[in-house]
């Protein structure tokens, strides 16, 4: 469960909110009026999960992705792409016949 409040209110019931938290696994969001964003009471169990959930997503991310293996060229990377947008021009020039067509 998630209660949202004040910096002021939160100061009063800080005993309060530590028990929530520590007891139901809540969270409490903490606003205060002269910042623009809220700070989040957890208990030290909560925090510990969501550190090691991002480790093991930053853990998991691949790098992107190169083509390798079956397919080979002898082409420069320059001359590759060049070749490419030939292939993208020629396509989009077969498009508008056929469109014309209709």
């Amino acid at each position: 469960m998630t209660k949202h409040m004040s910096i002021s209110e939160a100061r009063r019931k800080l005993f309060e909110l530590a028990e929530y938290v520590a007891a139901q696994d809540g969270v409490v969001f903490i606003e205060h009026r002269d910042k623009r964003e809220r700070v989040a009471l957890v208990s030290e169990a909560r925090l510990n999960y969501l550190e090691a959930s991002l480790r093991e997503l930053r853990r998991q991310v691949v790098k992107p992705f190169r083509l390798a293996g079956s397919i080979v060229s002898e082409l420069s990377d320059d001359e590759l792409e060049h070749a490419l947008q030939e292939l993208r021009s020629d396509a989009r020039e077969q498009a508008r016949a056929k469109i014309e067509r209709f």
